[in-house]
């Protein structure tokens, strides 16, 4: 399934042509509450529907507008759990104690490549001119503690949220380590507020 506002979608696997989409050519009743349609269904113009044996390897999505390329995306089969990867929203954020930054935690294969399924536990070491205000992964259903130096990737992927201290100007050093894994380690810089 691909999701597009562009006139065509493309799918590619492994580099052969599954066909172009064109914008409606596919009836998906998606479901939703009865408070936003009637019948309790919405169909969206925004969906294009493949049904694609599984294959490992990369599959690539290419968008067209007005018969021109707009837009190129792929994901690609994941191998094992390798590493972790921190990717602030960040780098510099305000002393003042209250501004903050979302970390992203990512469970990669050697190649980068996100691991899905992976649900490692990953712990956090902040240092310096910040502290940990919070960590999460999307489970909604999960029982864990938002105020804790660690968290389980959920689908891949958690949040650290870095607070930085007042009046503390400086580095903030972020370690995140998990059993198995490579580490990884990034940091702040937290600048006085002008």
């Amino acid at each position: 399934m691909a999701y597009s506002n562009a006139d065509e979608v493309e799918l590619f696997l492994n580099g052969k042509s599954l066909g172009k989409k064109a914008r409606y050519s596919d009836h998906w009743d998606m479901p939703v509450g009865y408070n936003v349609s009637e019948t309790g269904k919405f169909m969206t113009k925004y969906r294009r529907i493949w049904q694609v044996p599984y294959q490992p390897g990369v599959l690539k999505a290419v968008a067209y507008q007005n018969g021109k390329q707009a837009a190129v995306d792929e994901m690609r089969t994941a191998g094992a759990p390798a590493k972790v990867k921190l990717v602030p929203d960040r780098a510099t954020i305000q002393a003042d104690g209250d501004d903050l930054s979302f970390v992203t935690v990512r469970i990669e294969d050697q190649h980068g490549n996100l691991c899905p399924l992976a649900d490692n536990l990953v712990h956090f070491d902040v240092t310096g001119a910040g502290t940990i205000a919070a960590v999460d992964n999307g489970n909604a259903a999960t029982a864990e503690p938002f105020q804790a130096d660690h968290r389980k990737a959920f689908s891949g992927m958690a949040l650290l949220i870095v607070r930085s201290k007042a009046s503390e100007p400086g580095r903030v050093k972020i370690v995140a380590t998990s059993d198995g894994l490579s580490k990884d380690t990034t940091e702040l810089m937290t600048r006085r507020p002008k």
